[in-house]
């Protein structure tokens, strides 16, 4: 008798608040949470991601991979409900069950996993009319908004964007709520291909978030907006940062392939770019366990070598079929090896003076804002062709320096640019390059 009495929700008593609470939380929430989170988990690892292309600041998966993760998430819902039906306790319009919210919360996210969308957005407006002012009011306006970009309904995800901005400005939200609104504003700006909104709002999600994964996502998609716009410093500063960070070892891959397509021939960090495609290089060894399928996950990617493999049931390079280029790859590797190293036994007799020498170079600083750079090279005794080939970071004929920022430009020193200049300076030029028919050995 006192069991049943204690399980009714018709009257509103501290013992029955307590019995509900209780119940709620360590029973029906629990379980239900703990499968929602098991089914995000298993989403996080089956769901591929394209780094062709800029990433998304989320990535919710395939139609396809989301149906695999539908029992997870159908339990999470299941379990939910089971809590708002027996547990809930409403009087004079209020709810006493604190856990209620929660359980609304859970199948509104649960829905939206699923990639319901239409079903998630009623859950989460009705936790916004049950709950306004709230900080669970919040929450669903923000996962509506992400539904809405989900759906490509971006007039109106830009509308909730801007309502939940002023709320800021006005209300206290929770800071959980501060925290992702520059990530979800940025994956709306990447959606539209607003790259500069975007980038705005990633600084902004960088400095907010100290999750160093969350960090290491944000960076990489930096990086990529730099890359494309072609500000090849910047986006080399943000890789960087990317593999100082705890992030997967494909996206380390690739923060390291990018870096060296983003590299400055002229002014960027040799030594710190061959360090890490040599740990890179090492790292893809440990995995595949020998150089070959190493070098072709350099050209492939560790994720699709590693599908192949075990698509294919092969243990090597050699027996994989694989696309064209990579199927070539280590051979032209290979073949420019043994150019390299004999170039006379296959009939290339190049003298010194033939190659391309180095051209000298100087270092200029600068920490303000340069309007002409036209005039700038000018003065430097240089056309701007020339110090646009030295500094290939330079987007436009001005550069805007931001307070506390410092630009090194690269200039050649006089009378290096002629070729004549630098052919003169190489001994033995009529000498043959690895002359190894001859046995003439370089000075």
């Amino acid at each position: 008798m006192i069991f049943l009495h204690a399980c009714s929700t018709k009257k509103n008593t501290f013992t029955r608040r307590a019995f509900h609470n209780v119940n709620t939380h360590y029973n029906v929430y629990w379980n239900g949470n703990e499968s929602f989170k098991q089914g995000v988990e298993e989403l996080q690892k089956s769901a591929r991601e394209n780094y062709n292309r800029i990433l998304p600041v989320f990535n919710f998966g395939t139609a396809d991979e989301a149906k695999k993760v539908s029992n997870r998430m159908d339990r999470a819902i299941e379990k939910a409900t089971i809590g708002i039906r027996r547990h809930s306790m409403v009087f004079k319009n209020k709810e006493y069950n604190k856990w209620i919210d929660d359980c609304f919360m859970l199948i509104g996210k649960s829905q939206f996993y699923k990639q319901d969308y239409n079903s998630a957005r009623r859950t989460f407006e009705h936790i916004m009319s049950e709950y306004p002012g709230q900080p669970v009011y919040y929450d669903a306006l923000l996962w509506i908004i992400q539904s809405n970009i989900q759906q490509k309904h971006y007039d109106e995800a830009i509308v909730r964007l801007e309502e939940l901005d002023a709320l800021i400005s006005k209300e206290t939200v929770p800071f959980r709520v501060r925290r992702m609104l520059p990530l979800v504003y940025a994956d709306y700006y990447l959606k539209i291909n607003n790259l500069n909104g975007a980038e705005n709002a990633l600084k902004q999600g960088i400095e907010l978030n100290t999750s160093g994964r969350t960090r290491a996502r944000l960076n990489f998609i930096l990086a990529q907006i730099y890359q494309q716009q072609k500000d090849y410093a910047r986006a080399t500063e943000h890789y960087t940062k990317v593999l100082k960070g705890p992030s997967s070892f494909e996206m380390a891959f690739n923060a390291r392939i990018n870096m060296a397509r983003s590299f400055d021939i002229y002014g960027g960090n040799k030594a710190g770019l061959e360090k890490e495609l040599h740990k890179m290089l090492k790292d893809s060894k440990a995995v595949f366990k020998n150089w070959t399928l190493a070098a072709a996950a350099y050209n492939a990617g560790e994720g699709r070598i590693m599908k192949e493999l075990n698509r294919q049931k092969v243990d090597n390079y050699y027996d994989l079929f694989l696309n064209a280029e990579t199927s070539r790859y280590i051979y032209r590797i290979l073949a420019l090896k043994l150019l390299y190293e004999h170039p006379t036994e296959f009939g290339f007799y190049l003298r010194y003076k033939d190659q391309y020498p180095p051209i000298p170079t100087y270092k200029v600083a600068v920490d303000s804002t340069v309007n002409d750079l036209v005039a700038f090279a000018q003065q430097h005794q240089i056309n701007y062709r020339i110090l646009k080939d030295f500094n290939p970071w330079l987007l436009k004929d001005k550069l805007t320096v931001e307070a506390g920022r410092k630009y090194t430009f690269l200039i050649p020193k006089p009378g290096f640019i002629n070729y004549d200049s630098l052919v003169s300076e190489i001994s033995d030029g009529e000498r043959i390059f690895n002359d190894t028919v001859n046995a003439v050995a370089p000075n």
